[in-house]
């Protein structure tokens, strides 16, 4: 499903950001990156989070002390040729993750809501194709949840993160997506379930208001303008035309 949905068509909120500066998204469009051992990890945490019924379909995990080379490897590779392989301390890490989550009473609600799970959907806005993956779409309470791991859940820290990353922009690119693929009325909620990276593995569930994302939204609206102008005439620019004021933004 994960392959289908990135080779599906469509803009979709992890790119968005990007277009802050048109000629990085066409490099990058035009030169994938190789996934970072950081971002392997993030799948991996990701579904023992939120699918981990799928592990050990997906996941082989290598016996402890073995070394990628030698006869032993390469029939462990063979009997394991559809699985992704995975080292012992990382898949010990993110089963630790997924188990401390639990004890956190409003993680564990989410976890165990009625909702949709690594849910795809697929839209288009403003003659600009679309498409996002939400973690979990709770269906009763019609509620996004984003789950994000951090070096600092606290609330002075992690807010800050959010603005940082561009945590919002996405945010409201999964609002504008549900209200369309469902015709709704008005936005879905938000809530991100943050995690500390390191144990103890601290969690804590924020409600993310709806003027934060509001601004967001705005922003977005101008990017998709921004991404077909690019796509139509074949320009990609940089950060602005001609010289720019050194100024605070």
């Amino acid at each position: 499903m994960t392959d289908n949905y990135r080779a599906a068509e469509g803009l979709s909120g992890s790119r968005l950001g990007l277009l802050l500066c048109p000629a990085k998204f066409k490099y990058e469009e035009e030169n994938p990156k190789e996934p970072t051992e950081g971002m392997k990890f993030g799948s991996l945490g990701h579904m023992a989070v939120l699918e981990p019924h799928l592990l050990s379909s997906t996941y082989a995990v290598m016996p402890e002390g073995m070394i990628r080379r030698g006869k032993a490897y390469g029939e462990w590779c063979a009997e394991n040729s559809t699985k992704l392989e995975v080292k012992p301390d990382k898949w010990l890490e993110a089963n630790q993750m997924a188990e401390a989550l639990k004890l956190n009473p409003d993680c564990n609600n989410i976890l165990e809501a009625e909702g949709k799970v690594e849910e795809a959907i697929f839209w288009e806005e403003a003659g600009v194709k679309c498409k996002g993956k939400l973690d979990k779409y709770l269906t009763e309470l019609n509620v996004i949840v984003d789950y994000k791991t951090t070096n600092d859940a606290s609330p002075k820290q992690f807010y800050w993160k959010v603005m940082d990353m561009g945590y919002l922009l996405q945010l409201a690119h999964y609002q504008a997506g549900k209200k369309a693929t469902l015709g709704l009325d008005s936005y879905s909620g938000i809530l991100i379930m943050a995690q500390e990276s390191e144990a103890p593995f601290v969690s804590q569930v924020y409600a993310v208001p709806q003027a934060e994302i509001d601004v967001a939204h705005e922003k977005r609206r101008e990017l998709l303008q921004v991404y077909k102008t690019c796509k139509e005439t074949g320009i990609w620019p940089g950060y602005g035309v001609g010289i720019m004021d050194l100024e605070r933004r």
